[in-house]
């Protein structure tokens, strides 16, 4: 047995360490100061399941766009891919940026696709969005220029730098072989879960959601590379902001609950997170989440001065691999019989 003093050293060094840890691991997981954004449930665990989310997408009031999330399971990598894919719904036409906006030029026929890879930590590995639209000169009808804009980014040392990528697209179809214009975005410091957001695409379900939680979350800007003035016509001025294509936003979870209306006159009682910023280009983003289920039922942004609200359709629908009826190598399905019943006295 080693001598008393020894024996007290170490003692005192293993409840330390001890300490040290349920602070720095324990207690942030039992109490955390953000919400789990990219929260993962039991049945992704398994890594067999895929989780389908409609919504309905207004643009300034219009319900002009729709919008699928899907969250699926890459056995090859043990991670998830979060999936985002807007377009026009055909329901309305696109009421266009409008007058006195943000940024001056109209653009319409939006169409974009944003993916995070998702790790098992819960925090995102990269990003990619790809974003096509037109862009329109005040009072004409046909588009001068038509752009493809590619964001990319991977978090590193608590921060993360946006990548974008312009190509000029042909009005009359085709595209050229390379992009026009890679340009590298300023790098904005992440929070301590190293967690981002795209304004244009709702998370599926938060963790941990509690009144009175504040912290600072980056959200990429989409649109930022068509605003370049490489990409801008004759007399269209750039807006300000440079290679900002992220903005840090204040996000805090207000106090109380509000009742929410969604689909089919349904009632889901509801925390709201309010995300709010001092620029222009992406002033607010609001979350209104299931206060019993984390799931997130409405979904509003500001980019460029559009009003943009994503209202969930309807509840998950799991779409797991199914296993098909056998088929005849050259012959229709093979119909298999309803089995009898007897019915007992």
């Amino acid at each position: 047995m080693p001598p008393r003093p020894l024996a007290l050293a170490i003692l005192v060094f293993w409840l330390a360490m001890s300490g040290a840890f349920v602070v720095r691991e324990l207690l942030p997981r039992l109490r955390p100061e953000e919400p789990t954004l990219f929260a993962v449930e039991l049945i992704d665990e398994a890594g067999r399941e895929r989780a389908d989310v409609g919504w309905t997408v207004s643009r300034n009031g219009v319900e002009a766009y729709k919008a699928g999330t899907d969250w699926q399971y890459l056995p090859e990598a043990d991670a998830f891919k979060a999936t985002c894919k807007l377009d026009q719904s055909g329901k309305q036409p696109d009421p266009g940026h409008g007058a006195g906006r943000a940024w001056p030029p109209d653009f319409r026929n939006l169409q974009t696709e944003n993916v995070y890879r998702i790790g098992r930590g819960e925090q995102p590995e990269d990003v990619k969005t790809t974003t096509t639209l037109d862009l329109f000169a005040p009072g004409e009808a046909r588009p001068r220029r038509r752009v493809e804009v590619i964001l990319t980014g991977s978090p590193a040392n608590g921060r993360l730098a946006p990548r974008a990528a312009f190509t000029l697209l042909p009005l009359d179809g085709g595209r050229p072989e390379r992009p026009h214009r890679e340009v590298d975005g300023d790098a904005v410091a992440l929070s301590p879960q190293g967690t981002f957001l795209n304004p244009l695409h709702p998370p599926r379900r938060l963790r941990e959601v509690r009144e009175g939680q504040e912290w600072r979350v980056p959200v990429l800007d989409p649109l930022a590379a068509a605003a370049l003035p490489d990409v801008l016509d004759e007399g269209w001025a750039a807006p300000a902001g440079g290679r900002a294509f992220a903005h840090v936003l204040t996000a805090r979870v207000l106090p109380g609950t509000r009742t929410l209306k969604w689909w089919e006159e349904r009632e889901a009682v509801c925390r709201v997170i309010a995300c709010r910023g001092d620029g222009d280009v992406i002033p607010a983003l609001t979350l209104w989440v299931g206060e019993s289920d984390g799931l997130v039922y409405r979904h509003e942004a500001t980019l460029w001065g559009d009003e943009w609200v994503f209202a969930r359709r309807l509840i998950p629908v799991l779409a797991g691999p199914r296993p098909s009826p056998p088929t005849r190598p050259d012959g229709p399905r093979l119909q298999f019989p309803r089995p009898k019943t007897e019915r007992v006295p």
